[in-house]
């Protein structure tokens, strides 16, 4: 009886371990010397605990909890660290300074919050032989930054689609944005729930998906592929980031900016032109003010103060006469023509 049982449990921890393992995984990721498994929690619950494990949950690499502190098991504690472990941050990411061949398979970043229960994202770490593109992007998108992006395609091989996968391809790693198959119907990665849109139709043989108001970070490589039961068929297209687009809020400001600057301007020139017209005019006032004056004789009013002095030739007083400048904002004065 008890032998019975224990073959029983054997078979059903060998079946969840074979599911755990075929499921859809969030990232694959190629091996490196030193890498960096992303796990960057999207919600705004309270965490209170991060654990990394290995291929089974009895497998830990690492915990990390608000009140005990972080736990890192032997086997990685020289070589593995949690990229942020403070209360605030929701990067849980796991970071190798040093790996092993040993060290491909499958990890499960498990984050517990509350009171929003756990969120999982599961990552695929193969050998760099096994990673790899050579297809060239069969399709080119030049999209403006908020804006919704739609790829779809179509499976041209004929027969029953089984499943279909979009990803985003970088150079070290390729997140998976959704599957559609004929079992589960329909799979979100874990960094793109909230972010894309799905189409999964009852035969599959055409897959839509849409990006929601698009980013900088969503600017590179997405990949379709197509497992039907004729062969499998794979697109690849190239998304480009306008950048010069600007923020509807921020041209409304350079506008605005441009519009009172262009203002003090034209102000400062309207001042500096009045300025400019009443010195003109008071200066032409001025020259119109000037009149010629008789300067009198020194002292003695033309005559000769002192005894046995001859009386001297009055000078004309055409020759005496010189320029004096009066103001007179309100008139112009005429000299009196002398007789």
């Amino acid at each position: 009886m008890n032998y019975e049982y224990l073959v029983a449990l054997a078979v059903i921890l060998q079946m969840c371990e074979t599911t755990l393992t075929e499921a859809p995984v969030d990232t694959t990721m190629k091996l490196q010397d030193s890498m960096v498994l992303e796990c960057v929690y999207p919600g705004s619950a309270n965490v209170t605990q991060v654990s990394w494990f290995k291929d089974t949950a009895s497998q830990q690499v690492a915990v990390a909890n608000s009140m005990h502190g972080v736990y890192i098991d032997a086997r990685y504690k020289e070589r593995v660290e949690l990229a942020n472990v403070s209360v605030s941050s929701r990067d849980m990411s796991l970071r190798f300074h040093r790996t092993f061949v040993a060290d491909t398979g499958y990890y499960y970043c498990s984050v517990h919050t509350f009171p929003d229960g756990i969120w999982e994202k599961a990552i695929k770490v193969i050998s760099s032989e096994d990673f790899g593109v050579t297809m060239e992007p069969l399709h080119h998108i030049l999209a403006e930054l908020k804006q919704n992006v739609t790829f779809s395609w179509q499976y041209t091989l004929g027969g029953r689609v089984k499943q279909v996968t979009w990803e985003k391809i970088r150079d070290w790693q390729m997140d998976t944005l959704g599957v559609c198959n004929l079992s589960e119907k329909k799979y979100y990665g874990s960094d793109y729930k909230q972010h894309i849109t799905l189409d999964c139709s009852s035969f599959m043989n055409t897959s839509t998906v849409v990006i929601q108001e698009i980013s900088l970070a969503d600017e590179g490589l997405y990949r379709c592929h197509f497992d039907g039961d004729t062969g499998n068929q794979t697109f690849l297209i190239s998304l480009t980031i306008n950048k010069e687009t600007r923020h509807p809020l921020l041209i409304s400001l350079i506008a605005g900016g441009t519009g009172l600057f262009l203002i003090l301007i034209l102000i400062s020139v309207t001042v500096y032109l009045q300025k400019r017209k009443r010195k003109r005019k008071k200066e032409k006032l001025q020259s119109n003010c000037k009149f010629p004056t008789q300067f009198p004789p020194a002292n003695h009013y033309g005559r000769s103060t002192y005894p046995n002095t001859k009386r001297k030739t009055r000078v004309p007083a055409s020759s005496q006469k010189d320029d004096i400048y009066m103001n007179c904002p309100e008139f112009s004065r005429k000299p009196k023509t002398r007789t």
